[in-house]
């Protein structure tokens, strides 16, 4: 095993670059402590490799880029105010296409995180804890879910905290908790490709958002290209959101407790709810090209079961303890509810 190991405590940049040639089981430990550090490590053609940056003091900026398979990225950044950088890229190698690397950051203070990883079979996880920390992580798989599938975790402590994750691929899977102490924390999470999954929790709240489990029951084996996206304020609020089929389309709007179910198989479905206060909202939609839309301004219960293509429901609740259910059968049906 090759090791390499340095210690600074002025500012400096470190550079740690492999040989153009295949470097294997080959580690690289860089510690500094100070304020304004920076180091940037390379490891190029490198398998079952490791490299290790720990920076403790204000403004500390960490690059590390592993090219190959099987290595593995530490990070731990620690600061008080202004905060440290991590920017980490784990790619293919040119021959293969970067399979099972493994990037783990942990950062206190006002931080941000930025992690590329393209290939199969890839982890990352995120631990921040001070505010306004930020994170984006990108994977891309571009082998397929048979060799291997992307999963990211972030855990974020901190007031104002950003989440930005967009996983390319079969089968990835995410999973994003945000301090329920936290005020003002936001995550956007994209996931395109087949059995995606992504379980959001923030603010004593849960998101669950699956994507393309099943070939959609109209059974013409197309199913991809869903767009989910849950906001969630303040109140306890709950969102469950599945999309088999092609080109389903579902927005969550929650606040003061709101609950949300939708459930989506077949092609264009569209559907929209949004809730101000502890309303209970059920979604379903087979068939094709239906549309549906539950807005909720009390503590109401909504219903909505389409089967069937062309079908629209609209469906207004402003009032506590209004019950609507709307049942659309066969095609090009409109319905619209109105409870004040």
């Amino acid at each position: 095993m090759k090791r390499s190991t340095f210690s600074s405590v002025s500012s400096l940049a470190i550079i740690f670059a492999a040989s153009n040639a295949s470097a294997r089981d080959t580690v690289s430990v860089v510690s500094q402590t100070g304020l304004g550090q920076f180091a940037e490590l390379i490891q190029s053609r490198a398998f079952d490799s490791e490299i290790s940056l720990t920076q403790s003091g204000e403004a500390n900026e960490g690059r590390i880029a592993q090219v190959g398979d099987d290595n593995r990225a530490v990070v731990a950044q620690s600061a008080i105010a202004s905060g440290a950088t991590a920017i980490v890229g784990q790619l293919g190698d040119g021959i293969g296409i970067g399979l099972a690397n493994d990037v783990s950051i942990g950062q206190s203070g006002r931080s941000a995180a930025v992690v590329l990883q393209t290939g199969a079979g890839n982890l990352t996880g995120v631990v921040q804890r001070g505010d306004d920390a930020t994170a984006a992580i990108f994977q891309n798989n571009d082998a397929g879910a048979a060799i291997g599938v992307n999963a990211a975790a972030v855990a974020q402590d901190a007031d104002g905290a950003f989440i930005v994750l967009r996983q390319d691929g079969a089968g990835a899977s995410a999973s994003i908790n945000q301090s329920i102490t936290a005020t003002g924390a936001d995550a956007i999470v994209t996931q395109i490709g087949v059995s995606d999954s992504v379980t959001i929790n923030r603010d004593k709240d849960t998101a669950l958002v699956c994507q393309n489990f099943q070939i959609p029951s109209n059974g013409n084996g197309n199913y991809g290209g869903n767009d989910s996206t849950v906001s969630q304020g303040a109140g306890a609020n709950s969102a469950s959101v599945n999309q088999d089929g092609l080109d389903g389309t579902s927005f969550v709007t929650q606040s003061n407790g709101g609950n949300a179910t939708v459930d989506q198989n077949g092609n264009n479905q569209t559907s929209t709810i949004d809730q101000s206060d502890s309303a209970t909202a059920d979604v379903v939609q087979s068939g094709d090209n239906n549309g549906s839309l539950v807005r909720q301004d009390g503590a109401s219960t909504a219903a909505v079961d389409q089967d069937g293509n062309r079908n629209n429901s609209d469906l207004f609740q402003f009032v506590d303890g209004a019950t609507a259910e709307v049942d659309q059968r066969g095609n090009d049906n409109r319905s619209k509810i109105e409870q004040s």
